[in-house]
């Protein structure tokens, strides 16, 4: 059950002070000279605030999870429309661009497609990483991770077969705060498909269309940007 995860969650914390580095791990409230951490959990939401005290430069921002995977298939959300989107058994691995197409790049900026600049692909078997949401599958039964809120920085979800992890990430590096800020704000589930993601929008205030589907279809490429609403 991923909600039971949460019980031994660490949530590490990088930071600058004046130009020198601070960091801790914590399972729950704290409080030193710079700033005080809050986490909220409440059933299937954990909410994390940080309010700081002085003017503090984020370095890095995760959650740790320890879930001992098993026979699974584990869903990650793309950044980009050329990032992959799709369930991965746990023995794939995650495929960054290919060396062929690095001659190309300069003309075709295929890397901007893509998290390839910013993100790290390890090439490892069960080494895989999504924006927003994702979940962890056997079956119908659906362990189910979602960030309720991207104002603050995309949140990376990242998960490790080998290491039985889930780091969750906020990216944020860098980032300056000197007021409050809510770095985390977290929807866990289990159940079937529809069960989780119907309470997921529920809990992002998303409303179910009520207009039927409408479908077409045209090549992008027979049109590049003269594409247009009448075509």
């Amino acid at each position: 059950m991923i909600k039971e995860c949460l019980k031994n969650r660490v949530l590490r914390f990088a930071y600058k002070v004046n130009n020198l580095d601070y960091q801790f791990e914590i399972n729950s409230n704290f409080e030193n000279q710079h700033c005080v951490v809050i986490q909220d959990l409440n059933d299937s939401l954990l909410s994390i605030r940080i309010l700081p005290k002085c003017s503090i430069t984020i370095e890095s921002l995760e959650l740790k999870l320890n879930y001992k995977f098993t026979d699974e298939l584990i869903y990650v959300n793309g950044y980009q429309s050329w990032t992959d989107s799709k369930e991965f058994f746990v023995d794939e691995k995650m495929k960054t661009l290919s060396r062929l197409a690095k001659p190309l790049l300069p003309h075709y900026q295929f890397d901007k497609y893509g998290d390839y600049n910013f993100k790290t692909y390890s090439n490892i078997a069960g080494d895989f990483h999504g924006y927003t949401y994702g979940y962890i599958r056997s079956g119908n039964n659906y362990q189910f991770i979602g960030s309720l809120s991207e104002k603050e920085g995309y949140t990376i979800i990242n998960t490790s077969v080998r290491n039985n992890e889930i780091v969750i990430e906020k990216e944020c590096k860098d980032h300056v705060i000197n007021s409050e800020y809510h770095a985390f704000n977290l929807f866990f589930m289990t159940g079937s498909e529809n069960v989780v993601f119907d309470t997921y929008f529920e809990k992002m205030r998303i409303k179910k269309p009520t207009s039927k589907p409408m479908t077409g279809w045209t090549s992008w490429y027979n049109y590049y940007q003269n594409i247009s609403e009448s075509i």
